[in-house]
């Protein structure tokens, strides 16, 4: 018999939320209405995927969606030979008076959110209104907060700095992952495959990489 599958509820995330927040999350948690979470559509890495997955203990599909990848993307992930690339990103979910926003954002009251997974955040929202542009750390143009008009004095860059390049290392990690799963894809006798499927082989690919071995026959 396999092994029960866990949900995530209030109290698993919000114990893994201990520690003090630095100045930058500070601002970002004295914001009550987390517009960013309703409106930015996340596309984690995988290492986001394995480090939420695992310290949750819950499946990856439990968190992802997929929607359409750009023609020709590099990241783009097939689910069947010939098939349109997708892209995967956090679900989301409905709340009370307001959209649909990232499954991890915990409603508290009217118009009062919280995102609920603390550390386990994926690296772009952790550094987030901050992107890497041009070799520096650039504040995203686009950021789309309505709590505060956001400016790079109130961000630690030498962390925001950090925090991107780990994303872009991670997402380099990723495409090679992608384009070996799209190999087999195309190669596969089954004509589709499902979420499930390659979140499973995602997670097993960060496990053989950490251990240094192949990742070749296991889709």
């Amino acid at each position: 018999m396999g092994k029960p599958v866990r949900t995530c509820t209030v109290g698993s995330i919000l114990a893994r939320n201990m520690r003090s927040p630095s100045f930058h999350e500070l601002l970002w948690l004295s914001c009550a209405a987390k517009r960013c979470c309703s409106v930015r559509t996340v596309l984690p890495t995988g290492g986001d995927v394995w480090r939420i997955a695992t310290q949750l203990q819950v499946p990856p599909d439990s968190f992802l969606r997929t929607i359409p990848a750009e023609p020709g993307a590099e990241d783009g992930v097939l689910l069947e030979p010939n098939g349109r690339r997708v892209h995967v990103v956090l679900a989301r979910r409905a709340l009370k008076g307001r959209q649909a926003a990232c499954v991890f954002l915990m409603q508290l009251r009217d118009e009062v959110a919280r995102c609920g997974l603390g550390d386990l955040r994926p690296l772009s929202c952790q550094a987030w209104p901050a992107v890497w542009a041009t070799g520096a750390v650039r504040l995203d143009a686009n950021h789309v907060c309505t709590c505060r008009a956001w400016s790079l004095a109130d961000m630690d860059r030498e962390a925001a700095r950090l925090l991107l390049e780990q994303e872009a290392a991670e997402r380099e990690v990723d495409r090679r992952i992608i384009a070996e799963w799209n190999v087999q894809v195309e190669a596969a006798p089954h004509p589709t495959y499902r979420l499930t499927d390659y979140c499973d082989y995602l997670m097993r690919a960060y496990s053989v990489r950490m251990s240094g071995t192949s990742t070749e026959g296991a889709a």
